[in-house]
C-alpha cells in the first residue's frame, strides 16, 4: 500500500515570509488537507532577531525596507523556478504603507519575475473575502508588536477600499509571538470588538490566530478572518482547487454558495483571474487541460469553459 509523502497532488502553495517567521508554515500546515503541500522561501526583515524575537514596535521603516528590490524580487522568482501554482506574499501590514492600487503595482512588480505564477497577499485576500461575506463594516486587530500609526494605516488600507471602519486597534497581549496563545488572543478579541462590526479581521501573519477562529465566531456570531486563514483560503481559489481549508470559518461556508471575484485585474493576464471552482471530467476530457506548468508555461490562453471556470488551455481544443 502506497503511503502519503507529502506531495501536493490537489494544490502546491509557495509562500514568502520575513526570515525569522515560523507563524505562516506552521498555520498554513495546520490548514492544510490531503494532497496541498506548502513551500517556503525566507526574505529579509530588520523587525525580527535571532529566534524570532520581535522588535519592541514595528513602524513603517522596516517594513519598506522589506518590499524594497531586490531580495524580495530575487525569492520570488527563486520560488517561482519550483512547481509552485500560486505565490503567497505573507505580510499583512505592508499593505497598510500605501492602498490597495500601491498592492496591486507591488503585485504586477512581482509577477514579472514569477514566470505567470500568480502572486497574491493578504489584504487584497481579504477584500475577495468581505466581498464573499457581504460584509462592510470591519473591526481591525494588529499584532501587538505593531505601532498605532501602522494600526491607523491599516484603517484607511480598508477605508479606501469602501469598508466601514468600526475598530482597529493593536491587541494588548505579549509583545514576543512565541508567548501568544489562541486563548488570549480570543479572550481580548471578544472583550473589545463592538457590535457593531459584521466582520473581524486579525491581521498580523506572524499573530498565532487560527486555533480561535471557531470559537470566537460561535461567541461573537459573526465572521472572523485571520491573516493565514484568508490567504491560504484565497489561494486555493486562484489556483482553482476545491480542496477546503482545515478549519471551518464561516467563509469557508459563505464561499460555497458564492462565486468569488478577483480583487485586482489586468486585462489579458491569465495570472490575475480567479477560477471558481474545478472543472467536471467531462470539462476536462473536451479541453486540453493543463493541471501545472512546471517552470515556464508553454504558449497557451485562457478559455471560459463553463459558468464560473476558466481553464488554461493548450493547442487548439476542439469548441
Amino acid at each position: 500500500m502506497w503511503r502519503p509523502d507529502g506531495w501536493g497532488w490537489r494544490a502546491r502553495i509557495g509562500l514568502l515570509v520575513p526570515h525569522a517567521d515560523i507563524c505562516e508554515e506552521a498555520e498554513f500546515m495546520a490548514m492544510a488537507p490531503p494532497g496541498v503541500s506548502i513551500h517556503t522561501t525566507r526574505v529579509p526583515f530588520r523587525g525580527m532577531g535571532q529566534g524570532g524575537t520581535m522588535a519592541p514596535s514595528i513602524g513603517a521603516n522596516p517594513l519598506r525596507g522589506y518590499l524594497e528590490p531586490p531580495l524580495l524580487d530575487h525569492a520570488a522568482e527563486l520560488l517561482a523556478y519550483a512547481p509552485v501554482q500560486c505565490i503567497c506574499l505573507a505580510f499583512t501590514n505592508t499593505s497598510f504603507l500605501g492602498t490597495v492600487e500601491d498592492d496591486r503595482r507591488l503585485i504586477e512588480r512581482l509577477e514579472q519575475r514569477t514566470h505567470q505564477i500568480p502572486v497574491i497577499d493578504t489584504c487584497l485576500a481579504v477584500l475577495a473575502a468581505v466581498q464573499v461575506l457581504g460584509a462592510r463594516r470591519l473591526a481591525l486587530i494588529n499584532p501587538p508588536w505593531v505601532d498605532a500609526a501602522m494600526t491607523q494605516g491599516g484603517a484607511a488600507y480598508f477605508g479606501g477600499a469602501g469598508l466601514e471602519i468600526v475598530f482597529a486597534q493593536s491587541a494588548g497581549l505579549p509583545n514576543d509571538p512565541r508567548d501568544v496563545h489562541p486563548g488570549t488572543l480570543f479572550e481580548w478579541t471578544r472583550a473589545h470588538v463592538p457590535a457593531s462590526a459584521d466582520v473581524v479581521f486579525v491581521g498580523g501573519n506572524g499573530f498565532r490566530a487560527i486555533g480561535m477562529i471557531e470559537a470566537l465566531e460561535e461567541d461573537l456570531q459573526r465572521p472572523v478572518l485571520t491573516a493565514n486563514q484568508v490567504l491560504f483560503w484565497y489561494a486555493l481559489q486562484r489556483i482553482g482547487s476545491s480542496a477546503r481549508v482545515g478549519v471551518r470559518p464561516r467563509l469557508r461556508r459563505a464561499a460555497a454558495h458564492r462565486r468569488v471575484a478577483p480583487v485586482h485585474t489586468s486585462p489579458g493576464h491569465p495570472s490575475h483571474i480567479v477560477s471558481f471552482r474545478e472543472p467536471t471530467e467531462r470539462e476536462r476530457s473536451h479541453y486540453s487541460y493543463l493541471w501545472t506548468t512546471g517552470g515556464k508555461p508553454p504558449p497557451c490562453a485562457w478559455r471560459d469553459v463553463a459558468p464560473g471556470v476558466r481553464m488554461r488551455v493548450k493547442g487548439n481544443p476542439a469548441r
